[in-house]
């Protein structure tokens, strides 16, 4: 039998206008309960799911870190909860009738069992984004997220990228402080 990790996690589905929610409880006797809501995109439905969530002591989330959808809810989620992101090669489920409900279902099914591998934990803060930009950090789970054949296009992670992407996401830029590499 499998050992449990999280008797209350949840799995998201993560696209541009909705997030599929699936809440999975298990209790004492291994009996799993799933709860299941869609929200979209916007401030005040990303409010409501949170608030969903802790109404449902869920304080472990899962979900797939591909493209740039996800970018936003983590922001909302990491202060507060653990939030793992995976490659989506990790919760890739069996070929079929996929549909969101059935994603997010397999992705916190695979979470509370810790059958997830977390492949990228993004800074908390854009300093640590410049430290890690700094160093040369390589792990092979990070290589894996930016390998060029799962994205469009490759980029160098470097102060003046993470700027201009934080600029295109609309983040007022004016009072961050651009380190000096003498």
């Amino acid at each position: 039998m499998m050992k449990l990790k999280y008797s209350i996690c949840c799995g998201l589905d993560v696209h541009k206008n909705i997030i599929v929610v699936t809440i999975v409880t298990t209790n004492k006797d291994g009996i799993s309960e799933y709860n299941q809501k869609s929200f979209s995109t916007i401030n005040s439905d990303i409010q409501k799911f949170h608030d969903w969530r802790v109404k449902n002591n869920c304080f472990h989330v899962c979900m797939e870190c591909i493209g740039k959808y996800w970018i936003p809810i983590f922001n909302y989620l990491k202060n507060d909860i653990g939030v793992c992101l995976t490659h989506p090669k990790y919760v890739k489920a069996i070929k079929g009738r996929k549909t969101d409900k059935k994603d997010s279902k397999w992705i916190a099914g695979l979470y509370e069992f810790d059958l997830v591998r977390c492949s990228f934990i993004p800074p908390k803060d854009f300093r640590q984004l410049r430290e890690i930009a700094k160093k040369s950090f390589s792990p092979t789970d990070y290589e894996e997220l930016v390998e060029s054949r799962n994205h469009m296009e490759r980029v160098i992670l470097n102060e003046i990228n993470a700027i201009a992407f934080l600029a295109a996401q609309g983040y007022d830029i004016s009072s961050l402080v651009k380190c000096n590499n003498n």
